[in-house]
């Protein structure tokens, strides 16, 4: 009877040591702040916005003030304490969108007043553009642009 309780409480240890194991390969490695996620916003690693970026069908916004640079392909570039102010120049409350700015706090705000407005497909970049270009991922520097802005 004694053995049965021993080999019962290794076999648990074993399977919590993979279940812990398959879990550190799943998820991804540390890229800024824990993730934060509001009513109708979501925050997404680099990696998980590279993915979503690639899939089409969504708006980037940078929202950083002042201009710093860009993430390749952004579409907008909107001040994100005049998201509000400038709905009118965003596409209708059912587009994807995809805002960021340097840390994550400027897009954060972004992404809750976009949310108000009712659009329900929000995506923030985590950690900024600066967790974006530590993940090697391209980036187009102040200055790079050539005109862009």
């Amino acid at each position: 009877m004694r053995v049965g309780r021993i080999v019962a409480a290794a076999a648990v240890a074993v399977l919590a040591t993979l279940g812990v194991l398959a879990y550190r390969q799943a998820a991804p490695g540390p890229t800024g702040p824990p993730p934060e996620t509001g009513p109708g916003w979501t925050d997404l690693s680099p990696r998980e916005m590279r993915r979503l970026l690639n899939e089409g069908g969504v708006v980037l916004v940078n929202v950083h003030v002042p201009y710093e640079g860009e993430i390749p392909g952004t579409d907008l570039f909107m001040p994100y304490y005049a998201i509000r102010a400038r709905a009118r120049e965003l596409p209708g409350r059912d587009a994807t969108i995809a805002v960021y700015c340097r840390s994550g706090r400027m897009s954060r705000e972004a992404a809750q007043a976009l949310a108000e407005l009712g659009y329900r497909r929000v995506y923030n970049l985590r950690g900024g553009f600066e967790a974006w270009r530590q993940a090697g991922l391209p980036f187009v520097e102040k200055g790079e642009e050539a005109g862009r802005r």
